[in-house]
């Protein structure tokens, strides 16, 4: 067993994470300041920072202040509002160090202070712009299947819930469908994971072009994908479903990739328990289809009058296409 920490360390332990917990609320404060807000705070910074530099003379050195304002613009608002406060920053400075009782000894010095106000400004401003693109790049990613390009299992959770809350405040139907592709470790084995990374970005490409903008859809698992029919009812979502299975057999027999597809669909007239809830029962219903054959659609309709029902899904026999012989030439 490790010793217990000194009293000491303990409690400069626990003042750092006041300090973090502390920093992340003032930067959760400032990542939601409307643009006015901005604006007014920052020129309110710049002229209390000019007001104490003036009357603090030599004694106090508030240069590094003037970059507050200016970081403050530039991460709210953007980089070309940020350069003309630096430059504004940049003519405070210079202004109280002429007329301010102490002026240059020589104008050489004057425009020296003048260009490395400048450079500083510009080169914070640049570090911060690249900073908050590779925030936002991280974001993105963090967010986003890199495979299929489409929202991965954190994203589509937090959409669930979203959809869930506006179903269960509106009382719209709620549906939940998962795809998965049945044999894939089977293909894997057989022809490379290359074919499965092509089978995958296939089928979310065909996912993309079958359903609509306002559809959520992300890939949830190595062969799984799932999605989210907002205010789709239970009947249309059968029939769209149906065509996404056809159009999914003629991908693969195409390009002949030996896999199928079963499909899981939850519609839910009354909204379930909870997100997680409508999430383990289309679960279910999809491992209740891989059992008994697999490569189908089935439905059920939860919190109808008449209760949940099953509709049975006939699917028609694909094959693929043939080629036609040529006609034979004319004598």
């Amino acid at each position: 067993m490790a010793p217990p920490l000194p009293w000491h360390r303990m409690a400069m332990a626990r003042i750092w994470k006041r300090i973090d917990a502390e920093a992340l609320g003032l930067f959760h404060q400032i990542s939601h300041l409307s643009l006015r807000r901005t604006y007014l705070l920052s020129t309110l910074l710049l002229a209390s920072i000019a007001a104490m530099d003036y009357f603090s003379h030599i004694e106090l050195m508030l240069s590094p202040f003037y970059a507050i304002p200016c970081l403050l613009v530039d991460w709210r608002i953007g980089r070309k509002p940020a350069v003309a406060y630096g430059l504004l920053a940049s003519a405070i400075q210079t202004a109280i160090g002429t007329f301010g009782g102490h002026p240059y000894s020589h104008d050489f010095y004057l425009y020296c202070d003048i260009v490395l106000n400048l450079l500083f400004y510009g080169a914070l401003i640049w570090i911060v712009a690249k900073l908050q693109v590779a925030l936002e790049m991280e974001r993105v990613l963090s967010r986003v299947d890199f495979l299929t390009k489409l929202a991965n299992r954190r994203t589509f959770l937090e959409a669930l819930g979203v959809e869930y809350r506006r179903c269960e405040r509106y009382g719209h139907v709620l549906t939940v469908v998962l795809i998965d592709c049945d044999d894939f470790t089977g293909l894997i084995d057989e022809r490379g994971y290359s074919t499965g990374d092509m089978l995958l970005g296939a089928v979310a490409d065909l996912v993309g072009e079958s359903f609509r903008s306002t559809d959520f859809m992300a890939r949830t698992g190595a062969n799984e994908f799932a999605l989210i029919l907002p205010e789709t009812p239970a009947v249309h979502s059968l029939t769209k479903l149906r065509k996404f299975h056809v159009d999914l057999q003629v991908l693969t027999l195409g390009r002949d990739w030996p896999v199928t597809f079963s499909i899981a669909c939850m519609s839910y007239v009354r909204v379930p328990a909870s997100p997680a809830a409508a999430l383990d029962e289309a679960r279910a219903l999809l491992q209740q289809i891989k059992a008994s054959g697999k490569n189908r659609v089935e439905q059920i309709v939860s919190g109808a009058a008449e209760g949940p029902v099953k509709p049975e899904v006939v699917l028609p026999e694909i094959t693929p296409p043939t080629p036609q012989s040529a006609p034979p030439p004319e004598a």
